[in-house]
């Protein structure tokens, strides 16, 4: 396993905000999955799901996920959905030290209030039966991570220091 940090879990949960917390911290690289498809595709992801449909959005994502294989030294923010498929969540392990990022449905709707519009999964639903039922779908799938942190109530700073010190005693005690 290359020294990377991925970050998984729903959408909502800080992914992207704390992932270039703690690539600032550790003097890393940080690249996020969901920008990468918008830079490949010159398309943003609302614009994806709505021209070309989910299927054809998670192959551009697989593709991604192959191209990173190959990076170092990175703090990497995946897109909620990433673990869907199999392929992914096992490249997303070899990748690096992976670590799932929880937070309740409620914590979760409060950080979406501003920016749902923006997530195709979101469009012209009831968000609380959404989030609720993706999460009860996802739970299982994000037990590939190597650790979990619950992300309620915390601010960004304090779980970023957490997930560095994780990571630093991880790699010193050769569970990565």
């Amino acid at each position: 396993m290359k020294n990377n940090i991925t970050l998984i879990g729903m959408m909502g949960v800080g992914k992207t905000t704390i992932g270039k917390e703690v690539a600032k911290l550790l003097n890393y690289s940080f690249l996020d999955t969901d920008s990468l498809i918008e830079e490949k595709t010159t398309l943003t992801i609302q614009e994806i799901f709505l021209k070309y449909g989910e299927k054809y959005f998670r192959k551009i994502e697989q593709e991604i996920v192959d191209e990173l294989c190959y990076v170092n030294k990175c703090v990497l923010a995946t897109g909620g959905g990433i673990i869907l498929s199999a392929i992914n969540r096992s490249k997303l392990t070899n990748i690096g030290f992976t670590i799932y990022l929880n937070g309740t449905s409620s914590w979760l709707i409060k950080n979406l209030e501003f920016t749902k519009e923006d997530r195709p999964l979101l469009n012209n639903v009831d968000i609380r039966e959404k989030i609720d039922k993706l999460i009860t779908e996802r739970k299982s799938l994000y037990e590939i991570a190597h650790y979990e942190i619950i992300v309620d109530n915390k601010s960004v700073l304090e779980i970023s220091k957490s997930i560095v010190e994780i990571y630093s005693k991880s790699k010193k005690y050769g569970k990565m």
